[in-house]
């Protein structure tokens, strides 16, 4: 049950980053879009291990319906969490409006 908080977190982190790096490219600042990037793509990576090994274990089609279900509930939960933030937390620092 554990490993799956973990990846539930790591889908969130994921769709953090994904969010975070969209909205850095709005900026002037390559460091801002570098960490933004970086972070991203590491939690990506790490993601990929967990939604290998559940899809590998998924024999049955109840199974694989129940990580897909999973996997979008988190990435979705993610990213509009991180746009949300982001939007409050970039209102006078970094995001140009145009």
């Amino acid at each position: 049950m554990s490993e799956w908080i973990l990846w539930a977190c790591l889908l969130i982190g994921q769709q953090i980053g994904q969010t975070w790096t969209a909205r850095a490219r709005n900026t002037k600042s390559l460091s801002y879009n570098a960490i933004a990037s970086v972070f991203s793509n590491g939690v990506w990576f790490a993601s990929q291990f967990f939604i290998v090994k559940s899809l590998i274990a998924a024999h049955e089609a109840f199974r694989f319906a129940l990580v897909l279900a999973f996997y979008v509930f988190f990435t979705v939960t993610g990213s509009v969490s991180a746009h949300w933030y982001l939007m409050r937390f970039e209102r006078n620092r970094h995001v140009e409006r145009g």
